[in-house]
């Protein structure tokens, strides 16, 4: 699946082709998954980790804003889930 290649990409610090690849997993989890699916929340953090490491903190704050939404809306309030995406917004806040 796209996810998976955007991860062997960014593995191989192939940020860019990572970068589509996870677009891609995006656009096709919009088309066939409710608003606020968990999986969402999954190509959002991985599109913001990229936007991290690229520097773009803007960007990747967005992003993780977005994750942060869904995992709100759909995981209990103990999810760990949660907690890795406040530590993501803190460091790209930091």
């Amino acid at each position: 699946t796209y996810n998976n290649i955007g991860g062997t990409l960014h593995h191989q610090h192939l940020l860019d082709d990572a970068l589509s690849s996870y677009h891609q997993a995006l656009n096709l989890r919009l088309t066939v998954l409710p608003t606020y699916h968990p999986d969402l929340a999954e190509s959002y953090s991985n599109i913001a980790e990229i936007y991290t490491a690229k520097e773009d903190y803007a960007t990747a704050l967005s992003h993780l804003e977005k994750a942060l939404a869904i995992e709100k809306r759909t995981l209990p309030s103990y999810h760990r889930s949660l907690a890795i995406t406040h530590y993501n917004m803190s460091k790209v806040l930091d």
